[in-house]
């Protein structure tokens, strides 16, 4: 009889078991659940702010507009990013990876904006200054206002093919990270944490009419977050191009002849680069002659 009443309570304790651990399944499973669709949730509330900034963009970068034709083009690559990104956002609407990166190549697209405006304020302040100063003069020379005229059309014209015909431009440019492996071999890669050099090759471009001699080109490395990459050697330095200050990531020196020249700029890495789009600038005597981008993941 005491036999029967303890393999009764065995069973029972048993049961009791199964059903305690069916229980705690069902409340794991119930909270994996949960936990995935507010993931959801949130990814999708990630998308729709992330797409409403992409569609205030797109209307600010549309009223943006300067005689500065290189500036413009600009502005039309950043309009084409946009509407390439907006496309990736609807085509990858549940992948949380894509959605974030997005988000940090908008907000990327919103400092760079923030430049252009500034630029296009100074070129504009510029222009009206210039705009007053030939009101005065030509109120001052009334009486030689033809013959004053027609110099200075001549004169400025003349100021435009020299200026035009000087410049050097940055054919072929490009831009990756490289890893360098034991045997020194250096190796493309898109991982960021195993990139430890910036490399950007380029040809300068023939020219008979500019100075020869040394060359300063100012190399900018342009992160996701639109902060200016630096090292000890440049942090806190700034040139001159096109009426504003920027800072640089590093300054290469170049023997110019007047013939093309092939370079390659190297920049160590100071700290791991987080993933994103990343835009390369080169600048030479207050000009942009080159730009280019990469991606890392």
């Amino acid at each position: 009889m005491t036999e029967n009443k303890n393999t009764s309570k065995n069973v029972i304790i048993g049961l009791s078991i199964v059903i305690v651990a069916l229980l705690a399944f069902i409340g794991y499973m119930y909270f994996e659940g949960q936990k995935m669709i507010e993931e959801k949730v949130e990814i999708g509330i990630e998308k729709n702010e992330i797409m409403s900034e992409l569609e205030s963009l797109q209307i600010q970068y549309d009223t943006l507009t300067t005689s500065n034709d290189t500036l413009q083009a600009e502005i039309y690559a950043q309009q084409q990013k946009i509407e390439e990104m907006m496309v990736q956002i609807k085509k990858h609407k549940g992948d949380a990876w894509t959605i974030r990166n997005l988000k940090k190549e908008t907000a990327t697209l919103r400092v760079i904006m923030k430049g252009y405006l500034h630029t296009i304020d100074s070129l504009n302040t510029m222009n009206i200054a210039l705009e007053a100063e030939n009101v005065e003069i030509k109120g001052e020379l009334e009486s030689e206002k033809q013959q004053t005229t027609k110099l200075r059309k001549e004169t400025k014209n003349l100021n435009q093919v020299v200026t035009k015909g000087s410049k050097l431009q940055a054919l072929d440019l490009w831009a990756e990270a490289i890893k360098i492996r034991s045997n020194g071999k250096q190796m493309a890669t898109d991982k960021a944490s195993k990139a430890e050099k910036i490399k950007s090759c380029f040809v300068l471009s023939e020219n008979p009419i500019t100075e020869s001699g040394q060359k300063n080109i100012y190399f900018r490395i342009i992160s996701p977050e639109g902060i200016v990459l630096t090292d000890e050697t440049s942090t806190g330095k700034t040139f001159d191009y096109e009426g504003v200050k920027g800072i640089y990531t590093m300054i290469r020196k170049v023997e110019y002849n007047n013939q093309t020249l092939d370079v390659c700029i190297y920049w160590d890495i100071p700290q791991q680069l987080s993933p994103g789009f990343y835009i390369v600038e080169l600048y030479l005597e207050e000009v942009l002659i080159g730009k280019t981008s990469f991606d890392m993941k």
